[in-house]
């Protein structure tokens, strides 16, 4: 027997490829940064950022995510790092969900 009523969450999922150099800066400049509390030095910090996720948004936004944990660039590009290993070493039906404040999740899937 419920206690209450059930909330619905409706979720839309999108395949999106890896962007273009030029595309990821726009998106993590544009879209992931305004929605997390990150240190200032996003510009000097982004040649770090780009060699760790390239253009793979959901590594972009689990960096963004790590940077507002410890206020520090160079430990959130170590952790988007270490969640991507976790990740390809959890095997093809992992998926990890992280909030800054959005929902940004990554999943691993045999194509």
């Amino acid at each position: 027997m419920l206690a209450g009523p059930i909330k619905h969450q409706f979720r839309s999922s999108f395949v999106v490829g890896n962007l273009t150099g030029e595309e990821a800066r726009a998106y993590f400049f544009d879209y992931v940064l305004p929605s997390c509390k990150v240190p200032p030095g996003a510009a000097e910090a982004w040649e770090r950022v780009y060699e760790v996720c390239g253009g793979n948004p959901g590594l972009l936004g689990v960096c963004a995510f790590e940077v507002t944990k410890y206020s520090s660039w160079e430990l959130g590009a170590r952790c988007a790092l270490a969640a991507l290993h976790l990740l390809v070493a959890s095997g093809p039906t992992t998926t990890l969900t992280l909030m800054c404040p959005q929902a940004v999740t990554l999943s691993c899937e045999p194509r």
